[in-house]
C-alpha cells in the first residue's frame, strides 16, 4: 500500500467480493501495515483467509492487506459512513 489512491482501489476491489458486506482499509504508515475490516454478508462463512485469497484476483501481491478482521458490525457514523477513528483505535490496541 503507497497511499490514499490504493485504498480506494483496495476498497473497490474488495466490494467486488458477494460476500463481504461494508468494509473499510487503513494504512499504518510508520509499520507498513494494511487492515481491512469487513462485514459479511448475512450466512457467509469466509474466513480472513479466504477473504485475503479471493482479493488476489482483483490486486496486486503489494496491495493485499497485512491483516484481514472480520467484525460482526463496523463501526458506523451518524451518517452512516464507516467510522475509521473507531476503527483506528482498534488498529492500534490489535498491533500490541
Amino acid at each position: 500500500m503507497r497511499g490514499l489512491t490504493e485504498l480506494v482501489s483496495f476498497e473497490a476491489s474488495a466490494a467486488r467480493l458477494p460476500d463481504l458486506g461494508r468494509c473499510g482499509c487503513l494504512y499504518d504508515a510508520p509499520k507498513k501495515n494494511s487492515f481491512l475490516y469487513a462485514e459479511l454478508t448475512e450466512g457467509c462463512g469466509m474466513t480472513a483467509r479466504e477473504i485475503r485469497t479471493a482479493l488476489k484476483a482483483y490486486l496486486a501481491d503489494y496491495m493485499l492487506p497485512s491483516r484481514v478482521e472480520i467484525l460482526p458490525r463496523l463501526p458506523l457514523l451518524a451518517n452512516s459512513k464507516i467510522d475509521r477513528q473507531t476503527l483506528k483505535q482498534r488498529m492500534g490496541s490489535t498491533q500490541k
